[in-house]
């Protein structure tokens, strides 16, 4: 009844438009591609990469022989541990002792092939790429954690950690007594 009077196609004409053509819509997908195929691209890859390895252990390393992770505790001005360590690729802990410690000067130690695997799958739980270089600020009274993974030559991760700041993510400080725990500091320090 009422159909004559309101008419949609009359209130709403439809546009004449042209039919898109092969070439028009190749240009709308590469535009597509050439501004947003980076990020799909490399979303793409960490899906699949995390699908593929899920459940598997992670082991990037070739030569184990060139792993090397360090930690070094600096105490500032207060009555804190200060001392080094670095755990070698094949197992070889090199620790040096150098304020409020048990033991004083180089002491060398070993650690087994579990622990340091353990100790790098660690890193990888971490989430290496989320890590800050730096947690804190420097406080010359307060002490001071350093640790890092270098792997190949090349640094894989190194980070400064101001602990009294309490900005110092869980993983960090977890990361810090994992390496203490793998060189078994424990007997030069306490």
């Amino acid at each position: 009844m009422y159909s004559d009077i309101f008419c949609l196609d009359q209130l709403f004409p439809k546009r004449r438009t042209r039919e898109p053509t092969r070439t028009g819509t190749l240009l709308l997908w590469w535009s597509v591609l050439w501004h947003y195929g980076a990020v799909v691209f490399r979303s793409f890859i960490l899906v699949l990469s995390a699908f593929l390895l899920a459940g598997q252990p992670v082991s990037p390393i070739k030569d184990w022989n060139s792993v090397r992770i360090k930690l070094s505790r600096e105490s500032g001005f207060c009555v804190c541990a200060a001392y080094d360590v670095e755990i070698q690729g094949n197992g070889t802990v090199r620790y040096n002792g150098k304020y409020a410690v048990r033991v004083l000067g180089e002491q060398f130690g070993q650690t087994t092939q579990a622990e340091l695997e353990e100790l790098v799958a660690d890193f990888v739980r971490a989430d290496l790429g989320k890590l800050r270089p730096e947690y804190g600020h420097i406080m010359f009274d307060a002490p001071s954690y350093k640790f890092s993974l270098s792997i190949d030559g090349s640094v894989k991760i190194e980070v400064v950690d101001y602990p009294l700041v309490r900005e110092t993510p869980a993983a960090v400080t977890a990361l810090e007594d994992a390496i203490d725990r793998v060189a078994h500091t424990a007997q030069w320090v306490r």
